[in-house]
């Protein structure tokens, strides 16, 4: 009879640590859904920033690109000029 209690006891308290155990997992599923959520959340928000960056930093260099093409269009005019000037003397 002491057996039969004993192992009463010893199933009682396996499925008291199960029934602990698995509502603790459930709490860890919970919480790692919400930090899921939460980074992809971010992760949009950063991506956004990202390409608003890209886009500035593309607009940058077009316009960088143009004061170099046009400084150089200017260099070669110049020099032809004078190129010309200097030829009809």
């Amino acid at each position: 009879q002491k057996t039969k209690r004993l192992d009463n006891k010893i199933e009682t308290v396996k499925n008291e640590i199960l029934e602990r155990m698995y509502s603790e997992i459930g709490k860890l599923y919970n919480e790692i859904g919400k930090l899921r959520s939460e980074m992809n959340e971010r992760m949009g928000q950063l991506r956004s920033e990202m390409h608003s960056e890209i886009g500035k930093a593309k607009a940058d260099i077009i316009r960088w690109m143009f004061v170099f093409w046009i400084g150089q269009f200017i260099g070669i005019v110049g020099f032809l000029m004078a190129l010309v000037q200097l030829l009809s003397k």
